[in-house]
């Protein structure tokens, strides 16, 4: 069971969504089941709590509706003081209750969780041993991989894609011959998930054995074997991916430019070409980041050509990626853009000057730290870190210590309302989930932009700053959320937080 939540809308202007009143938190504690739902559904529409504690009553609720109402708002805090009391949950009598349990449990993030998700794998309900293996992955507990191996032969597809997913994280040295027999799995939803995994493990002969679901009957797994053997790098697929695109519907056409574009075989350039000239928005936007990534000189003009575009994606992806070849006769344009009235563009723009790495973009990209819009801050802070110039390290300062911790302090790093987690793996499921160079939070953004400066005396300096100023947030909240930025540093690395990225420890990447 998933419960989903309005998003805000309407809301009256002089509204504080961080609290609920004194009357809600009393019928939170003594309401009918009834009120008690109306509170909740009411605070999960303004995503806030005061206080993430005052779920404690309705938790112990007769009613499991409400329970799993409160199950589910506990997220919304990421306060970790809640998690016995849900760890007690996830022997729930109701299953909706277990199963919402464990997906809060993931999004806390708190350790203390595992053993108890570990026990939940042999639950007898099918959404319950799902969600609690999913928060395992989540969680990266390497210590659930024996007791999750025996649910790769679970009587339910769900079950077997959440398995094979985290054995894939976790893999041993055993593991390879497990996800390759799932490859033979009946659901195409098990053979795109052993696929996907398949990636990580990286074993001698792991790419000849993707190269056949090229062809597989179900979409979904044609395109979760495109992104594996582009994760993989594998040139001996170049010809098959090429030829793939006139035997494919549209829809795998992108996950076909990016592996092709990962593999970085310049065979490709002239269906990069090609691509941006076709109908499909989304497909554009993965031939011009193909184009940028590999910085073909020669794709400049339809880059050009498309920051003109009437779609809006279509034209931030083209800003993005003319930064990319690293021309610098576009400092200009990229830097006029910054002013125009579409907040998306704007972004688009200040992630162009960031790859552009032009030290003259730095007043530009500093007044973009004060943007209206929080999305074009983060693009700017994080293009900040790029131009390799110490005069931007007091303004990053500054929008740390004024804006983004205090940020992170009240919101947390959950996820957004009503999102599974199979979300965070969506590379295979529809259009490739597009490498971007917007962070997971501002807070990030700004961290990683230091971390990138901090190699002067001046930047040391600065990160030490920075670590001071972390203590000010709630341990839980100095870890890294758990869907990393894409595109730097050791992203599947272990055990990162906030504070790694303070001490400088991701180097920035090409």
């Amino acid at each position: 069971m998933t419960i989903t939540t309005p998003m805000p809308s309407n809301e009256s202007p002089g509204r504080d969504r961080t609290e609920i009143s004194s009357q809600d938190l009393e019928l939170l504690r003594d309401g009918s089941p009834e009120q008690q739902l109306k509170v909740l559904r009411q605070a999960a529409r303004f995503h806030r709590f005061p206080d993430p504690l005052v779920l404690q009553d309705a938790l112990r609720s007769s009613s499991p509706e409400v329970r799993a109402s409160a199950a589910w708002c506990a997220r919304i805090g990421g306060d970790v003081r809640l998690v016995p009391a849900l760890v007690l949950h996830l022997k729930d009598s109701s299953p909706a209750v277990r199963a919402v349990a464990a997906e809060t449990l993931a999004e806390l993030g708190d350790p203390r969780a595992v053993p108890a998700l570990i026990e939940t794998l042999q639950d007898t309900d099918v959404p319950v041993r799902m969600h609690a293996a999913w928060a395992l992955w989540y969680l990266n507990a390497t210590e659930a991989h024996g007791a999750l191996v025996p649910l790769l032969q679970d009587a339910d597809a769900r079950v077997r894609v959440a398995a094979v997913t985290a054995v894939g994280r976790f893999h041993g040295p055993g593991d390879l011959a497990l996800l390759l027999h799932a490859l033979q799995d009946p659901s195409d939803r098990v053979r795109r998930a052993a696929i996907l995994a398949l990636r990580h493990v990286r074993g001698t002969g792991v790419a000849e054995q993707v190269r056949p679901f090229l062809s597989d009957p179900a979409e979904r797994v044609r395109i979760a074997a495109s992104v594996a053997l582009g994760e993989l790098k594998d040139t001996e697929a170049v010809p098959l991916l090429l030829e793939r695109w006139d035997l494919e519907e549209t829809f795998v056409h992108p996950s076909l430019l990016i592996a092709l574009a990962k593999i970085g075989d310049r065979r490709a350039v002239p269906l990069f070409l090609r691509a941006v000239r076709v109908s499909q928005p989304w497909t554009v936007i993965c031939a011009l980041w193909a184009l940028g990534s590999l910085r073909v000189a020669e794709g400049r003009e339809e880059i050009l050509r498309l920051t003109a575009s009437p779609t809006r994606g279509v034209r931030a992806a083209a800003l993005e990626n003319l930064g990319r070849l690293g021309d610098l006769r576009d400092l200009g344009k990229l830097e006029e853009t910054l002013q125009d009235r579409n907040p998306w563009i704007r972004r688009g723009a200040a992630l162009g000057l960031g790859h552009l790495g032009a030290v003259d973009a730095r007043p530009s990209l500093v007044a973009a730290l004060s943007d209206p819009d929080l999305e074009v801050r983060l693009a700017a802070a994080w293009a900040l870190g790029n131009l390799k110039d110490d005069r931007a390290l007091e303004p990053l300062l500054e929008l740390l210590e004024k804006v983004a911790l205090p940020m992170a302090a009240r919101q947390g790093t959950p996820l957004g309302p009503g999102e599974e987690p199979e979300a965070a793996i969506q590379e295979g499921g529809g259009a490739v989930r597009l490498v971007s160079d917007a962070r997971e939070t501002l807070l990030d953004a700004v961290l990683l932009s230091l971390a990138k400066l901090g190699g002067t005396p001046a930047g040391a300096k600065a990160l030490e700053r920075a670590q001071q100023a972390l203590l000010l947030l709630p341990e839980d909240l100095r870890r890294l959320p758990a869907r990393l930025p894409q595109a730097e540093g050791p992203r599947r690395g272990e055990g990162l937080t906030r504070e790694h990225l303070a001490r400088g420890f991701w180097a920035q990447e090409g």
